[in-house]
C-alpha cells in the first residue's frame, strides 16, 4: 500500500543509526500525524520508495493524458471536434488550419515523465543501506515530476473547455464507415443464428452495399430481400441510436 511507505516518521534515526539519548520517538510520530516511529534507522534515512512511488503515479498520470491527447489530436485531423483559438494556434503556411498545439504539447511532457522516473530508479541503483549523497538528486526530478503533472492536468482542463464535439460530423463517419455492421451481426445472432453465419452474412452485405457505392444505412428492404436477410434488420439502421445504447449499455450503475 502506499499510505504504508509514508506511515514511518523518519524521526528518531538520527544520521543513520538512531540515538541512546530518553527521547521518545512516539511523540512526535503522534503530533505528525505517522503511524509509528523507525523500526530501522538504516531504511528511515535511506529508503526512497515513497519518491519511486510519487514519480511512477505522475508517469502514470502522464501517459493517460497523452494517450487522451493523441484521441483529440486525431479527432481534430478528421474533423470531428472543433478546438478554439484558445487553445490551438494557427499553421505557419495554411492560413485556414488550426493546430492542436495544447494537446500536442501535454502529449510530449507523458515522456519527461518517463524520463524522470527513470532518472530515480538510475539514481537509486546499487546503492548501499542508509543515507547517501546522491538522494539529494531526487528533489530535482521530483519537483519537476509534480509541477509538470499538476500543469498538465491544468491545461488539459483548459483544453476541453475549448473543445466542441461536431455531432453532424461525427455521425457521418459512423455512417460512412458502416458502424452498425456489428448491430446488425447481433441482432441475427439475438434471433438464433451463429454468430460465425451472422458475422459472413454482415460482410458481405457490407460488401454489396459498397460494390454499389452505398452504405449500411441506405439498406432497402429489397436489398434485405436480395441478400436472404429478415428486414427487421431495417430497425437498427439509426447509428445515433446504436452509439446511445452501447454508451447506456456501460454507464449504468451496480
Amino acid at each position: 500500500m502506499v499510505e504504508d511507505e509514508v506511515a514511518e516518521s523518519p524521526l528518531g534515526a538520527g544520521a543513520i543509526g538512531g540515538n541512546t539519548l530518553p527521547i521518545d520517538p512516539w511523540v512526535p510520530a503522534r503530533e505528525l500525524g505517522f503511524a509509528s516511529p523507525p523500526r530501522n534507522p538504516l531504511d528511515a534515512v535511506g529508503s526512497r520508495d515513497h519518491a519511486l512511488t510519487l514519480g511512477f503515479c505522475c508517469a502514470r498520470i502522464g501517459q493517460h493524458l497523452a494517450r487522451f491527447c493523441a484521441d483529440v489530436i486525431e479527432l481534430s485531423s478528421d474533423s470531428l471536434v472543433r478546438l478554439g483559438g484558445a487553445v490551438a494556434c494557427g499553421s505557419s503556411m495554411m492560413p485556414h488550419k488550426r493546430n492542436p498545439d495544447l494537446f500536442e504539447l501535454v502529449r510530449a511532457q507523458s515522456a519527461l515523465r518517463q524520463g524522470e522516473l527513470v532518472a530515480l530508479m538510475t539514481t537509486f541503483h546499487g546503492l548501499g543501506t542508509g543515507y547517501h549523497r546522491d538522494f539529494q538528486q531526487d528533489k530535482q526530478l521530483i519537483f519537476a515530476s509534480v509541477d509538470g503533472t499538476v500543469d498538465c492536468l491544468k491545461m488539459i482542463t483548459l483544453g476541453l473547455s475549448h473543445l466542441e464535439l461536431l455531432g453532424d460530423r461525427c455521425r457521418e463517419a459512423l455512417e460512412r464507415g458502416d458502424s452498425i455492421a456489428t448491430d446488425l451481426t447481433e441482432h441475427l445472432v439475438a434471433e438464433g443464428t451463429s454468430f460465425r453465419v451472422a458475422y459472413r452474412q454482415i460482410g458481405a452485405l457490407v460488401a454489396s452495399q459498397r460494390a454499389h457505392g452505398k452504405r449500411l444505412v441506405e439498406l432497402t428492404g429489397e436489398d434485405l430481400d436480395a441478400a436472404g436477410l429478415p428486414r427487421s434488420l431495417l430497425e437498427h439502421l439509426d447509428v445515433s441510436a446504436s452509439a446511445r445504447k452501447r454508451a447506456a449499455r456501460y454507464s449504468r450503475s451496480g
